[in-house]
């Protein structure tokens, strides 16, 4: 697996042989992370764009409804797994 970008305390998006993976923290009563594969028109933004990944996880953060039925179970951080 191949980190692209990592933001401390935020998240890290990484891809792997199936496409691109992002894990990030989010907050609230308790502090939890998320990984989420990411579909192909949201790696299409982020290679075209890449500061799109930045309004992707302020989106996730604000509507969990945009990935719940993507979501990666145990969450993925390189180094950990």
């Amino acid at each position: 697996m191949k980190t692209l970008k990592k933001v401390p305390y935020s998240y890290i998006l990484m891809e792997d042989d199936e496409g691109y993976i992002l894990t990030f923290l989010k907050g609230g009563v308790a502090e939890l992370d998320v990984t989420v594969r990411l579909n192909s028109e949201e790696m299409k933004k982020i290679e075209n764009e890449a500061s799109y990944i930045d309004e992707l996880v302020k989106s996730f953060l604000n509507d969990s409804s945009l990935y719940s039925d993507r979501m990666i179970f145990p969450t993925i951080w390189p180094g950990k797994n």
